[in-house]
This record gives structure tokens, C-alpha cells and sequence, in this order.
């Protein structure tokens, strides 16, 4: 599964760590702690050394800890009640970092084990952070955003010091000056996302990351400034282990295509218009997959002749966000000879009709496509007309319509944001099967798909009904199972583990987990259960029932049956 469709799944995976609750204390949490409570004194966190007291700037961080020593809004906090829950202040969600002396509270006094987002701010002279405070930047092993206090850039020079975390995320104008000497880019960086991006911005940034080991690489626009913004693929030719890269409505431009060769782009996302030099299509023939927005008439037989480069064109005047602003005065993108081309219009079409959305993958000599039919309303907006797949095979042609083996209300497909089918073994036979995107339903917002298993014997895809009945489905090649995971309520989530069997998916096992509401317990005391039930010949048998109790400014306590459960090699531990 690429690059899209994880992203697509992030905010899944985000979610379940605001309730996801392992202890794991770790010493490096104490290290320190009698140096910090001197450095208070001496140089007074809050100016008023004399009372001893501590102030914190960012909300949410004091939010959190005022609320686990149940201080009101207002109080002075002191130095000795930190020491007294020294390692207890247990951090949940997205914190933010204003200086030096905030991160060394974090690293001295709090769990950081359910925060999955930092933000740290440095104004343009690291003013507020020593050299000491800026090595313990390589502690934050989560997500980590930076931002700048002032004008929005920030030192190159604190780079470095991001040794902890595999993916950086940037919301300023740029970064300034050079990485120091004898220093490089963090290694462990996998991934890069530059927010508010534009043509003219972000130029010293990605200079310092040329030569680094990111992998990944998308740029988001933003939003207040004008279309046309532009992304070189020279800029990012220097990034040789960049194998990913999504530059959101940005216009694709070539200055130099031979500064191209030696990359291991893989997957390249932009706008496609009448200036997009198709050069680097021969310049990188790593590229397994192009997805563009087709905004003006063009050639597109460079594109369309490499017949193993995986494709998803939308055709659109405009690009954006939400559908009904990419067709101005209901205007499509069409040309004759691609409808010849793309050989989808059936006998009888309505004039009005047009291709929205056009798929390619390969896999083993099977071309798989995908289109997605349109129309405008009389009110101006669209409608889908139909949706289907088509199997070339050698010489044999088979058409698959959704149509045919669902109801069509209850499908959401071809949305322009989406990826809309991906080719994946979620079987396990060692031979990809079609996936279709269907949609998103309820309340609780919980994914579905179709899929099409390939039968070895009828030599063809066979839809397969239960798989369709899978929320948020998630294949797990190594354990050779399909997970599940979905929101119940605001404190309740459920997973569920599905195997493949006589051509039907079966849920072998699944466990929720629930905040319990019970007037025994103590006040401001949250009290979770966790609940284990195994599928026995078609009988769901409980096999697990345990609760934890957290109670604020006090050590949890957790029972036998806890740990061990969520670890990474454990039955549920990739599950989460």
C-alpha cells in the first residue's frame, strides 16, 4: 500500500493514541532532576525566583498539568509540587514547546508516552534555549512541528538536533543560514511536510536537505495566495533518496533534466498544464506512478504510451479542495482523441457527460483501469454517472461495474481528493487484488472498501462481499490478516481481526475498549475496561476483562493481563 493511501489512514491512527493508555516509565524521565530544580532557582522560569514558583506559557501543557494537581487557573505553581509527581504528568495529544525551559520540564516531569505531536517554536536568534536545551530536541521521538516566533523563519542551525523523530512537519516562511559545519540533516527523518508552501518560499530549507535520507516529501500549498504556484523538480533533484513526493496544487516545471538522473522518485503528485515538461519521465525511470490534476487541453502521450507507469488524472479547470469550485461556469478539461483514447463512452452517451477521473495500475501484464463518469446538474453541481473497472488481459477485455453487486446509494466513490482503487493482496495467495475506494458513512466517519480477489482457476477477479463489510480495513502481509479498527463513541473504540478463508473473510477475534462511567469511583478517577472476545465456531467467547484506573497525581496500577497485550509482536500490538 503507497505512500496515499497512509495518509489517508493517518488521522485514523492519530485518534486511537488520544485513548490509547500504556505505561511505560522510563528513568531518563528522572535524569536531571535535582540540576533542573537548581536551574529554577537560580535563573527563575518565571521571573520571580524568590517565591520559587514556575510559569508556564503554553496552554495546553498547562492545562494538563494544573488539571492533574487539580490547581485552579491562576495559582502559582511551584517548583516542589513538580518534584513531588516527578515522571507522573502524563502528556496526551499535541503539546507545544516555547522555549528551552518548557522542553526541560517535559523531559524532567512528564510521560510523554501519549502525545503523538510536538510544536516547537524558536524566534530568529534561539533566544530562550541553550546549546544543552537544544541536544534534548533529539528526546522527541514523535511527530514534531516547527514554527517561528518571529517573521516565520527559523535557524537552519537547529536541524541537527532533530535525532529523535522520524518525520518533520514546517510552518514557516523558510529557514535561514546553512546547517553548521560538521553537522548534516537528521538521518532518521523519513519524512518531510511543508505547510503554507509557495514558489518563492522554503528555497534555503530544502537546500539544507539535499543529500539527507528523506524519503518523503509534500508540500501544502497555501491557501491565501493566488493559483499557479510553481515546484522544480531541480530543487529536490539533490535528495537522491526521495522516493516520494506530493506537492499538492503546485504546477510540475523541469529547468535541467539531467540533473535529474540518480533519483529514486517513485510516486510524483502535482498540477499537469501545457508548461509541464514530461522530460522527466525518461530523466527517472524510477517513477512507478503519476498522479495529476489535468488542468488544460495537452498532450498526454508521453503519459499515456509508458504503459507500466501507474496513473490517476482528474481532469478539472481549477484545483482545490472542494469539487464544485474546479469546474468555473461548468467547464470540463476534454479533448476527442483522449475520449478515443481512453475508449469510455458507451453507445447512446449523453453529450453531457464527462471523464472525471481516469486510473491505470499494472500487475503481472494485467492493465487495471479505472473511470469515473460525470455530469453537471442543473443546479451546477455534479452528479457520478457511473464508475467502472476494466481488465486488459492479453487479449481478453472484462468489464467490472460496482453497479452489478452493490447498491449503487451506498457507495461514495470517485471523490476528487481520493485515490479511488489501489491494487493490493489482501488475501494473501502471493497475487494482487483490486481494491475499490468506497467511501466514508455514519457518525463515526468509519471507511469502507470492495474488493475483487483473483481467482487462479477462472483466471479472472471475483468480487468478494465480505470484505466489503469491513470498516476501516487494513492488511497485515507479515501476520497474513486484515485488521479492523473503528470509533464507537467518543471514549469507546473497537478492533477486530479478519481472516481469509474457503473465499470468505471471517472475523477471528475483536476487543473494545471503553471509559466506564460508574459513581463508585472516585472523583475525577476515569476508569477504562478493556474487553477480549474469540470467535468460537460463529460464538464471540469472552477471553479477556480488565479495567485500569486513573486517578490524577497517583501511579497507575495495572493488572497481569496488561502487559505484554499491546506489544508491537503481540497479537494486537500492530494493531495499534
Amino acid at each position: 500500500m503507497g505512500m496515499w493511501m497512509k495518509l489517508r489512514l493517518k488521522f485514523m491512527f492519530r485518534f486511537k493514541f488520544m485513548f490509547r493508555f500504556k505505561f511505560r516509565f522510563k528513568l531518563k524521565h528522572l535524569l536531571g532532576g535535582a540540576v533542573f530544580v537548581l536551574f529554577f532557582s537560580i535563573c527563575g522560569f518565571s521571573g520571580r525566583a524568590e517565591e520559587n514558583t514556575v510559569a508556564l506559557e503554553d496552554g495546553g501543557l498547562r492545562e494538563e498539568i494544573y488539571a492533574q494537581l487539580g490547581k485552579e487557573e491562576g495559582e502559582p505553581l511551584y517548583v516542589e509540587e513538580l518534584e513531588e509527581h516527578k515522571g507522573k504528568f502524563r502528556l496526551t495529544g499535541r503539546i507545544s514547546i516555547h522555549n528551552g525551559m518548557e522542553l526541560d520540564l517535559v523531559r524532567t516531569y512528564c510521560d510523554r508516552e501519549d502525545v503523538y505531536e510536538w510544536l516547537v517554536e524558536f524566534a530568529p536568534d534561539l533566544e530562550g534555549w541553550t546549546e544543552e536545551q537544544l541536544e534534548g530536541l533529539g528526546d522527541l521521538e514523535q511527530e514534531v512541528w516547527i514554527s517561528g516566533i518571529k517573521d516565520r523563519v527559523v535557524p537552519a542551525s537547529v536541524l541537527p538536533y532533530f535525532t529523535g523523530t522520524q518525520e518533520l512537519y514546517f510552518d514557516i516562511r523558510d529557514v535561514t543560514g546553512g546547517i553548521p559545519a560538521g553537522t548534516e540533516f537528521p538521518g532518521n527523518v523519513k519524512g518531510v511536510y511543508l505547510d503554507s508552501y509557495a514558489s518563492a518560499r522554503y528555497h534555503n530549507l530544502l537546500a539544507c536537505m539535499q543529500e539527507s535520507g528523506v524519503e518523503a516529501l509534500t508540500c501544502h500549498v497555501d491557501t491565501g495566495l493566488t493559483t499557479g504556484q510553481v515546484i522544480w523538480l531541480d530543487q529536490v533533484a539533490g535528495m537522491k533518496r526521495l522516493e516520494s513526493l506530493h506537492v499538492d496544487d503546485c504546477r510540475i516545471r523541469v529547468r535541467d533534466a539531467a540533473k535529474l538522473t540518480g533519483m529514486k522518485l517513485r510516486v510524483l503528485e502535482g498540477v499537469l498544464d501545457q508548461e509541464t515538461d514530461f522530460s522527466f519521465l525518461d530523466a527517472v525511470p524510477s517513477l512507478e506512478k503519476v498522479t495529476g490534476a489535468v488542468t488544460e487541453e495537452l498532450d498526454l502521450g508521453p503519459l499515456l504510451e509508458k504503459e507500466n507507469l501507474g496513473l490517476r488524472l482528474r481532469f478539472c479547470q481549477e484545483v482545490g479542495e472542494f469539487e464544485e469550485d474546479l469546474y468555473p461556469d461548468g467547464k470540463v478539461v476534454a479533448r476527442q482523441e483522449w475520449d478515443d483514447f481512453f475508449g469510455w463512452k458507451e453507445e447512446g452517451e449523453e453529450d453531457g457527460n464527462f471523464l472525471a477521473v481516469y486510473q491505470r495500475l499494472t500487475d503481472e501484464g494485467r492493465k487495471v483501469e479505472c473511470l469515473s463518469v460525470r455530469t453537471f446538474l442543473k443546479d451546477g453541481y455534479m452528479q457520478d454517472v457511473r464508475t467502472f473497472l476494466r481488465v486488459t488481459d492479453g487479449r481478453k477485455m472484462t468489464l467490472l461495474n460496482p453497479e452489478d453487486v452493490v447498491d449503487s446509494e451506498s457507495m461514495i466513490f470517485g471523490e476528487y481528493q481520493r485515490d479511488g482503487f489501489w491494487l493490493e493482496d489482501i488475501n494473501f495467495d502471493g497475487v494482487k487484488d483490486i481494491v475499490l475506494d468506497r467511501g466514508s458513512f455514519g457518525n463515526q466517519g468509519a471507511h469502507y472498501e470492495y474488493g475483487w480477489i483473483w481467482d487462479r482457476e477462472q483466471e479472472e477477479y471475483v468480487f468478494c462481499e465480505s470484505f466489503a463489510e469491513i470498516a476501516n480495513p487494513r492488511a497485515d502481509a507479515g501476520h497474513k490478516m486484515i485488521r479492523s479498527s473503528w470509533r464507537n463513541w467518543a471514549a469507546s473504540h473497537s478492533w477486530a481481526i479478519y481472516r481469509y478463508q474457503g473465499g470468505e473473510f471471517f472475523c477471528e477475534r475483536r476487543m473494545t475498549e471503553e471509559i466506564e462511567v460508574s459513581a463508585a469511583a472516585p472523583e475525577d478517577t476515569e476508569v477504562w475496561r478493556w474487553v477480549e472476545e474469540t470467535n468460537e465456531n460463529g460464538v464471540f467467547v469472552e477471553t479477556k476483562n480488565f479495567t485500569v484506573a486513573h486517578v490524577p497525581g497517583e501511579e497507575d496500577e495495572y493488572p497481569e493481563e496488561y502487559y505484554g497485550f499491546f506489544d508491537e509482536d503481540s497479537y494486537w500490538g500492530e494493531g495499534f
